[in-house]
C-alpha cells in the first residue's frame, strides 16, 4: 500500500508517495513542524513518487550535463535525470514540479528525500523573498540568538547546551529563516549528533524511542530526534542578536561586541552565499536564462534581507574555548542582559 506525506513550508507544498513505512515515519519526524493534513493552501505543489529497486537506467541517448562528487546529471528539455552513481535515479520535471526517484536502499531514499524537499521549497521561499541563514537561532527572554559557525564548528553543540534550558525555545537548528524586511521565522527541523550518548546527556527525558537514525552518503551517521520530543517550545522572539562564533585556544570563552560593518562580511557567507545550507544544488539550479534572472533576484533579496536584519540587530563575535558549557554559559548572560 502507497502511503503519502503532505508537508507546506511557506505556502510551497510537498506531498510525497512511497511505499516504505520507515522511510515514511523518519521524513515525518524530519518535518514534524510543517506537517499538513491538506495542501490546499498551497501556492505551488512538489509532487515526488519514490520507490526501491534492485536497478534501473536512464532510456534516453545523453551527454552528461554536469558531474559532481555525488552524482551525474543529463538534462533533456525541461527533464533532469539525476544519477547517483548506481545507488538511485532521479527524474525531475520542471514542467509540473513533479520527481521519480529510483532508489535501492533506504538509507539513500531518507537522505535524497530530505535534502530535495529542502532544495525545491529553498528555492520557492528565496523567490518569495524568504531567506535561510546558516546558524543555529533559539529565543530567549524574548531576544533572538542567532550563531553563526562554519560547518563542524559547534553550532548544533551550542544549540543543545543553551536547550538544557526548558525555558530556551527553538527558532532552528540549522537554517533560520529571514524575510525581505528583516523579520525572523521559524525553521526548525530534527536535531541530531553523532553520538546518542550526547542526546541523552543533553536531554535526559529522552529515551531509545525518540531517536532514529540518519546514515548519510559522505558523512558519519547521526542520531536525531523531532523537534516535537523535546520540551523546549518553538518560538521566535522581538529583538535579534547576531553571534559569530571562532574556534580559540582561549582558557575562557570571550565576547566581543563588533561593527554591523564587520558582521556583514560574516553575513555574505553564511546569508547572502548561502555557504553550507543544506541542499541539492541540482535541484535548486537550472540551466536556463531564465533561471539565471531568477536567481540574479534572489541574491539581490538575500543582499536587501541580510541589510534589514543587520540594522535591527546587536552584533557580537565568541571567541570559544575548549568548553562548550562555559560557551553557552556566557551566551546566556548575553541574553539576560537587560
Amino acid at each position: 500500500m502507497i502511503g503519502s506525506i503532505r508537508i507546506q513550508i511557506f505556502n510551497f507544498g510537498i506531498e510525497i508517495f512511497l511505499k516504505d513505512e520507515e522511510i515514511i515515519t523518519k521524513i515525518k519526524k524530519d518535518f514534524d513542524y510543517f506537517l499538513v493534513n491538506s495542501l490546499n493552501k498551497s501556492k505551488k505543489i512538489l509532487t515526488i513518487k519514490a520507490s526501491q529497486v534492485e536497478n534501473y537506467k536512464i532510456d534516453q541517448k545523453l551527454i552528461a550535463t554536469k558531474q559532481t562528487e555525488n552524482s551525474i546529471y543529463y538534462d533533456h528539455g525541461e527533464i533532469r535525470y539525476n544519477d547517483y552513481y548506481g545507488k538511485a535515479l532521479t527524474i525531475f520535471n520542471y514542467n509540473d514540479e513533479s520527481v521519480e526517484v529510483k532508489y535501492k536502499t533506504n538509507n539513500i531514499a531518507h537522505e535524497l528525500l530530505y535534502l530535495l524537499v529542502l532544495s525545491r521549497s529553498g528555492k520557492y521561499c528565496d523567490l518569495h523573498g524568504y531567506h535561510k541563514i546558516h546558524a543555529s537561532a533559539v529565543s530567549y527572554n524574548n531576544k533572538n540568538l542567532i550563531y553563526m559557525m562554519p560547518s563542524k564548528g559547534g553550532k548544533s553543540t551550542m544549540l543543545m547546551e543553551l536547550l538544557r534550558d526548558e525555558d530556551v525555545k527553538i527558532i532552528s537548528d540549522d537554517t533560520p529563516v529571514v524575510n525581505r524586511w528583516g523579520r525572523l521565522y521559524c525553521f526548525p527541523l530534527r536535531i541530531g549528533h553523532e553520538s546518542d550518548n550526547k542526546l541523552f546527556n543533553y536531554f535526559p527525558y529522552l529515551r531509545d524511542e525518540n531517536l532514529y537514525e540518519f546514515k548519510r552518503s559522505n558523512y558519519s551517521k547521526k542520531f536525531l530526534v523531532s523537534t516535537s520530543e523535546l520540551k523546549n517550545k518553538i518560538e521566535v522572539g522581538e529583538k535579534a542578536i547576531l553571534v559569530v562564533g571562532f574556534r580559540s585556544t582561549n582558557e575562557n570563552p570571550e565576547l566581543k561586541k563588533t561593527s554591523k560593518l564587520r558582521m556583514l562580511k560574516e553575513l555574505q557567507t553564511h546569508m547572502i552565499a548561502g555557504i553550507g545550507l543544506p541542499m541539492i544544488v541540482e535541484y535548486f539550479l537550472q540551466n536556463s536564462l531564465i533561471d539565471h534572472v531568477r536567481n540574479s533576484k534572489i541574491l539581490l533579496s538575500r543582499i536587501l534581507s541580510s541589510l534589514f536584519l543587520l540594522k535591527k540587530s546587536d552584533c557580537y563575535f565568541l571567541y570559544t574555548s575548549s568548553n562548550t558549557r562555559d560557551n553557552s554559559r556566557k551566551i546566556m548572560e548575553l541574553l539576560n542582559e537587560e
